[in-house]
């Protein structure tokens, strides 16, 4: 304004407005090479990107998404470019989703798939070519429920192209088998035995396909060779009705068992380790991504052993065909004998917990470890929060290392999870904290169904490897103190 004044008198009015506006851009200049970069670049997505928004909401949601994001630009960034990616692909056909619907479907598969854009491909890719299949013969559905078909396959199998594969030969064999004669089954009867068998049969592919058709024809033909006349519509209902007796043929009472193993401290994808469940093993991939086929069904243990990492071992329950495990499987380093690590595991929602650790010596408070403040110094030692994870599913790790194992000897130490942001709660995300010291996995901590906003995982001195099999109420040590706090109904303890 002053700038106004001093130049009104050596320019006409026409230039007071220009003047005006210059220094109003100027002003805005100035708070831009202030501000933040993160606001920023959420601004300029909602503005001028698919959402489209007027300022005002643009602002709105580019700071919302700021602060739940924690300010971070690169994660914000990798937010921004899957789900613009995401979008571009689902406003086309075959998708063709409106733009609203777009955006929302696009939100959501980014949220659900952690930003990870090869994975975002590896998905489209599986839905177009399910959707194909559904879409066309011998099922013929209409696009809606095509689409819906394709959705469900490729989320359920996680992406796996060989599996569709072996999903649609087996359709097309038995419906062919079927369809044709000597059965001669009209399509309306013919297309739900199809689905029935190859979904029951987790896909089958040929060789069983092939090998049930077969099986239902000799029934047929035995039928027919009983009765001589008018055999053709009592033999083909007594066929297809003891359809059953012909799909032993497939798989039955074995699983695949799929998932992800990431680096405890960098959330990096772990390649190389070798994952297995008794006898059953498999190697993870360049995108740490592991499937194991023939699994038992029931309660088994699987592990995962890499060289200079400390061996992981989750207790698992496999039903059903196909079973995805919805949670990050976190591998830790070796560790010193000083060092001690928490990891965090968690689901899909909510998508942010954080992982807390408040550190008191003689019942003064020290320093906490959290996302805001991650390296926590305290006499003795210190405590980092190597990793924070914003979209689910973890690791969330911290790492506490000491100048001495005597060192801990006043030291008390709190560890606890607060959900920060997301649909659900601590305990409908199946959270899992597991406990290292050295080359040792000492225990591992289940969240209790009824925590909501906040978990106390542990409260006390921190453990040895001798305590982690024993429970000794004398040692006030990671044992001594859950045991109380389990008497409380407030945590889990899963000893190994």
């Amino acid at each position: 304004l002053s700038v106004e004044v001093k130049v009104s008198t050596l320019f006409p009015e026409s230039w007071k407005m220009k003047l005006s506006l210059l220094s109003l851009f100027l002003f805005q200049l100035l708070l831009r090479a202030r501000g933040d970069e993160c606001y920023d670049v959420a601004y300029k997505w909602f503005y001028s990107g698919p959402p489209n928004m007027l300022k005002g909401p643009a602002e709105t949601a580019a700071e919302k998404m700021c602060e739940d994001y924690k300010r971070d630009v690169e994660v914000v960034k990798a937010r921004i470019a899957c789900v613009q990616r995401a979008f571009d692909w689902s406003y086309k056909k075959p998708m063709d989703l409106l733009k609203a619907d777009g955006i929302k479907w696009a939100t959501e598969k980014c949220t659900f798939l952690n930003d990870n854009i090869p994975k975002l491909d590896e998905y489209t890719n599986c839905y177009n070519q399910a959707f194909t299949f559904f879409y066309g013969k011998p099922l013929d559905l209409l696009k809606a429920p095509a689409n819906k078909k394709s959705h469900e396959f490729c989320d359920e199998n996680n992406n796996d192209l060989e599996l569709l594969k072996d999903f649609i030969d087996c359709h097309k064999i038995v419906y062919d088998g079927i369809y044709k004669k000597p059965l001669d089954v009209m399509r309306n009867e013919a297309v739900p035995i199809v689905e029935k068998v190859c979904q029951a049969s987790h896909g089958g592919g040929e060789e069983p396909a092939r090998q049930y058709v077969e099986c239902m024809n000799d029934k047929y033909q035995k039928c027919v060779d009983s009765k001589k006349t008018l055999a053709h519509i009592p033999c083909k209902k007594e066929t297809l009705a003891a359809s059953e007796d012909c799909e032993h043929f497939f798989n039955r009472g074995k699983a695949t068992v799929t998932g992800t193993v990431r680096h405890g401290l960098t959330k990096a994808p772990v390649a190389g380790a070798t994952v297995s469940v008794g006898t059953i093993a498999t190697q993870t991939g360049t995108s740490g991504e592991f499937r194991l086929e023939n699994v038992p069904e029931g309660d088994v243990t699987l592990v995962i052993v890499l060289e200079g990492f400390i061996e992981e071992k989750r207790q698992i329950s496999v039903s059903g065909e196909t079973n995805l495990l919805d949670m990050a499987f976190a591998l830790s380093p070796k560790l010193e004998a000083t060092q001690w690590r928490f990891i965090l595991s968690w689901g899909r929602h909510p998508r942010d917990l954080d992982l807390h650790l408040k550190v008191s010596k003689g019942g003064s408070a020290q320093c906490e470890a959290k996302y805001s403040s991650k390296v926590c110094t305290f006499p003795g030692g210190k405590a980092v929060l190597d990793v924070d994870e914003q979209q689910g599913y973890g690791p969330e790790t911290i790492t506490v290392t000491l100048d001495s194992v005597e060192a801990a000897s006043d030291l008390d130490f709190n560890l606890f999870v607060h959900k920060y942001a997301g649909d659900g709660t601590c305990g409908s995300s199946g959270a899992l904290v597991r406990a290292f010291n050295g080359d040792t996995a000492l225990n591992t901590y289940q969240v209790p169904t009824d925590a909501t906003e906040n978990w106390g995982v542990l409260t006390g001195s921190l453990p040895v490897p001798s305590a982690a099999s024993t429970t000794n109420n004398n040692n006030k040590g990671f044992l001594a103190g859950l045991k109380e706090t389990q008497q409380t109904g407030t945590d889990t303890l899963i000893v190994e």
